[in-house]
């Protein structure tokens, strides 16, 4: 879940909802018998009513903008599991014994140390084990 983009769709709705409620009324008042007369007779009060329902109508749209948002940051996974996955295959897949073998002790050391924080964060190892481990390669 992405929680920024969820709360980003949340607000971008609760602004189009509000939007379109606060300017009801004004709409309702424009298709009237009285509203309809004063469009007739006023090209003031028929600008602002034309103004009024293209708000509304662009209220919906970022009401229905916000709720694709909204759902894309509840459905969509967090992009760090995903670096951490490649980071994984990465760190095994390349690290071959020819590889090895150009390392200096150091680089081979800083290698190891990741594998062991990864397999921390996987669960593989407890923190007592790696704490145990950890001392071999510093």
């Amino acid at each position: 879940m992405k929680t920024g983009t969820l709360v980003g769709g949340i607000i971008l709705l609760i602004i189009g909802i509000a939007v379109y409620s606060y300017l009801q009324t004004t709409v309702s008042d424009c298709q009237s018998f009285l509203g309809q007369l004063g469009r007739f007779f006023s090209s003031d009060i028929a600008q602002r009513c034309q103004t009024v329902a293209l708000i509304q109508i662009g209220s919906i749209f970022m009401g229905v903008i916000g709720l694709g948002i909204m759902i894309y940051g509840a459905v969509a996974k967090n992009d760090s599991s995903q670096y951490y996955s490649e980071m994984k295959s990465t760190n095994t897949e390349n690290f071959t014994a020819e590889s090895r073998h150009d390392m200096t002790e150091e680089e081979k050391n800083l290698h190891y140390l990741g594998i062991l924080k990864e397999r921390l964060a996987n669960g593989e190892i407890t923190k007592e084990q790696y704490d145990e481990l950890k001392k071999e390669f510093e």
